[in-house]
Order: structure tokens, then C-alpha cells, then sequence
């Protein structure tokens, strides 16, 4: 229960679609909410041959088992990907931590049900995306929206995952701190930490933060340019302008003497 995520109700025994099911139908249900196969948000791929063998029966009596979940309503499965979405996960998971939530919002980025994928986020939906560093909770929108003229944030976090630009994917953060919700923002955040450096866009990151704008790649880049027309022309020429420049910066200035070269 690393990031409060893997909680299992201490009444499941006496839920009235489990307490007339036979003995190891019920030591099957309780298996799933803690077995290595689950996952933050209650859907996942789950393994009938390991799990048999963990409960030490048969993959056709366990598969079976899961049919009759499926009956009681307590699970929904997807049998061409092999996944199943325990129903009443989200009513024991409340996800309070920035944590717990992107564990939570990764785990269904990987489903590969459609089905199970839009049950999960519509089960999902009143849970906010996590911001970094800090529990923000603010409205997100994808880069490529955010940054089209005239285009307005969507309404909600939870919208931005449902966007088909972005559907399926979970919105992280770079080494130095932006902010990726497709594959072009991660390449691009890639290609500024390389040119600029990852001390760099990390300053540049704070000074955002610090204004509550969101890291995304286009914006790091227009703060870069802005910072950097405050810097001389012929900044390396010098020692000072060097110096002069790293201040302006927020950079420390490492500085060679001739005698050492």
C-alpha cells in the first residue's frame, strides 16, 4: 500500500453477491483485490495460469469463477486482452495523495480495453490528475489545444484523457521538470534539455511554477528566448560577461584560468 492504493474492504465476506458464492469462489474474489496482478485503478491484466497456480487449482476451474463474477456483476472482463475491471474498486480507493492519483491515472493509461478503459475513467472521472510537486488540482488541457489561438481550457482534468489527442496516454514530466501530454511535447522536451541544458530548463521550470503556468515544452521555449535577449551579445568574451550572464541566468558560473588550459 506504497501510495494508499491497495486497500481491501474487511466486509467483502458479507457483501449479499458474495456471501452465498461456495468457499473457493469467495477465496478467488478476495484474491483479486490484492493478487501481483492488480493494479492502481482495479483493471488489469490478470494471469489465469499464475493465479491458479497461486490458489492452487485449475486454470479452467478459475476461469469459470471469473464467469460467475462476471454473473454477480462484480467484475467485468475483456477476454480478448485478458484484462478485468473489479466493480466496486473505486468505492474502497479514494487516491488523497498526488501519488496515489498517478498511480491511478497510469495504470488506465494502460489498459488496452476500450471497454474496460472507458468504465475505468468514467468511474474515475471526479479524480483530479495530479500537478507536480504540489496537490494544485488544476484544469489541464492538452499542449497541442492549450497552445492553439483561441482555444480555450477544457472544463475539467479528466476531460484532457478523454480528448483523442491524448486518449490513453497519462501526462508526466521530464528529467528537468516539463510537461508532456503527447509523444511531440516528450521529443521536443528532449531536444530543449539537450540544447539547453537540464540546469537550465529547470530554472526556467521554477520561475513557471512559481507564476502557475504550466511547463508545457512551447512555453519553456519562449521563456528561454525572453531570459536569453537580457544576456550580451559578447557574454563569452569575458569573465564578467560570463559571470554577468550566469547571474541573469540563475546559473553559477564555472570559470577556467588561462594557466590551466
Amino acid at each position: 500500500m506504497s501510495v494508499e492504493t491497495r486497500p481491501v474492504p474487511c466486509n467483502i465476506m458479507a457483501w449479499p453477491r458474495v456471501r452465498d458464492m461456495i468457499t473457493q469462489q469467495k477465496a478467488i474474489y478476495v484474491y483479486l483485490w490484492h493478487c501481483p496482478d492488480s493494479s492502481a485503478g482495479g483493471c488489469f491484466l490478470f494471469s489465469i495460469d499464475r493465479s491458479a497456480a497461486d490458489l492452487s487449482m485449475s486454470p479452467n476451474s478459475l476461469d469459470d469463477a471469473l464467469d460467475e463474477f462476471v454473473r454477480r456483476k462484480l467484475i467485468v472482463r475483456d477476454k480478448e486482452t485478458g484484462e478485468l475491471y473489479i466493480v466496486d474498486w473505486p468505492r474502497f480507493h479514494r487516491f488523497s495523495t498526488p501519488a496515489a492519483r498517478g498511480a491511478l491515472w497510469a495504470s488506465i493509461g494502460k489498459i488496452q480495453s476500450i471497454n474496460l478503459r472507458d468504465l475505468a475513467e468514467k468511474a474515475y472521472k471526479s479524480i483530479p490528475l495530479p500537478s507536480k510537486g504540489k496537490d494544485k488540482g488544476k484544469d489541464k488541457n492538452s499542449s497541442i489545444e492549450e497552445e492553439s489561438a483561441g482555444m480555450p481550457a477544457v472544463a475539467s482534468p479528466e476531460a484532457s484523457v478523454h480528448n483523442k489527442k491524448t486518449r490513453g496516454l497519462f501526462p508526466f514530466y521530464s528529467h528537468s521538470g516539463i510537461l508532456c501530454w503527447t509523444d511531440k511535447d516528450t521529443q521536443e522536451a528532449e531536444k530543449l534539455e539537450l540544447k539547453h541544458g537540464v540546469e537550465m530548463i529547470e530554472k526556467v521550470v521554477q520561475e513557471l511554477d512559481s507564476k502557475d503556468i504550466h511547463p508545457l515544452p512551447s512555453r519553456v521555449m519562449n521563456a528561454i528566448l525572453n531570459t536569453r535577449s537580457l544576456v550580451a551579445p559578447n557574454w563569452r568574451s569575458s569573465d564578467r560577461g560570463i559571470e554577468e550572464a550566469a547571474r541573469k541566468l540563475n546559473l553559477t558560473a564555472y570559470l577556467v584560468s588561462h594557466t590551466q588550459i
